[in-house]
């Protein structure tokens, strides 16, 4: 059953970074018991690909400051805050914090 998207973009083979995001059907997963096993896999799988199979050094993603669930799974994940700036979103200024895994 498809659950969710992930994204990369602004992909630097030079650099070997990109930039990444992900969505997931929440209300799909929490309804049938799969939600918290599937945040695992796709964030594992995607960081995978992305250093595995695509050959990448570095990858980058945003996540916004109020957001502190997944600001601790990118921590166990690996991910560092690197940068925190505002964004406009819906008209409102929001902080949002740049995040970044490197290749073990």
């Amino acid at each position: 059953v498809p659950s969710g998207v992930v994204t990369y973009f602004d992909i630097d083979r030079e650099a070997g970074s990109a930039w990444w995001g992900y969505y997931l059907d929440n209300d799909g997963l929490k309804e049938r018991g799969e939600l918290l096993p599937a945040w695992i896999e796709i964030q594992r799988q995607a960081k995978r690909l992305a250093f595995d199979e695509l050959g990448l050094t570095t990858l980058e993603g945003e996540v916004l400051e109020a957001n502190e669930a997944v600001r601790r799974f990118n921590r166990r994940n690996g991910f560092e805050e690197i940068e925190r700036y505002t964004q406009d979103i819906d008209g409102t200024p929001t902080p949002v914090l740049r995040v970044r895994a490197t290749k073990d």
